[in-house]
């Protein structure tokens, strides 16, 4: 979308036409030219995007980097995945869940390799062995699907909110034109601006 914005200006401070191209019967629209202090303005608003979008990146980062997983056991490391996956905003979690899995199955293929080797010593067949799920395996595996289902869940909806915020993001373009193209220039009509400016803010995610 920033490169819709930036579509508004040419190098050379003009705005860029073809957007607002009428139709043969409307009547035709002039486009006048606009002050560096307008230009600047303008690209305010994709400085506040850029800004927020890192805004938000630095808040859905893990806040539990601290924790080393590989020194949880298996239980532990269910109970605390069952708490976590409690939370619908899966961006927040992923990467817990993600070390929390990694710490079980390495702690599971340790548990499997024991059983099949203690199988072994007591005279059965390599070939014979066969793994049965544990409870604590159970108990993941439902934990898991609990986290994928969210997943898909939140990841359908944000994708419903991005439309959503996509299509206010570019009526708050057309009015941002509407206000260039008027007959006062943008530094008489700041507060209009400004407005815009603060609408735009609270748009989100796109």
């Amino acid at each position: 979308l920033n490169q819709q914005i930036k579509k508004l200006i040419k190098g050379d401070g003009k705005i860029d036409s073809k957007a607002n191209a009428a139709a043969p019967a409307q009547k035709k629209v002039v486009i006048r030219q606009i002050e560096e202090t307008d230009h600047q303005l303008i690209l305010a608003l994709i400085r506040d995007t850029n800004n927020q979008t890192k805004k938000r990146a630095d808040e859905s980062s893990s806040s539990d980097d601290d924790i080393d997983y590989d020194q949880l056991n298996k239980q532990e490391l269910v109970d605390l995945l069952e708490e976590v996956v409690q939370e619908n905003d899966t961006s927040k979690i992923k990467n817990q869940v993600a070390q929390i899995k990694g710490a079980f199955y390495r702690r599971n293929r340790e548990d499997i390799e024991n059983k099949r080797q203690d199988f072994i010593a007591s005279g059965g067949e390599e070939t014979e062995y066969e793994h049965i799920l544990d409870p604590l395996e159970i108990r993941f595996q439902n934990a898991f699907n609990i986290y994928k289902h969210n997943k898909a869940k939140y990841a359908a909806e944000l994708e419903n909110e991005k439309q959503t915020n996509l299509k206010e993001k570019y009526r708050i373009l057309e009015d941002l034109k509407t206000l260039i193209n008027s007959e006062e220039t943008l530094k008489k009509t700041y507060d209009e601006f400004q407005n815009l400016q603060e609408q735009w803010k609270q748009v989100g995610l796109v």
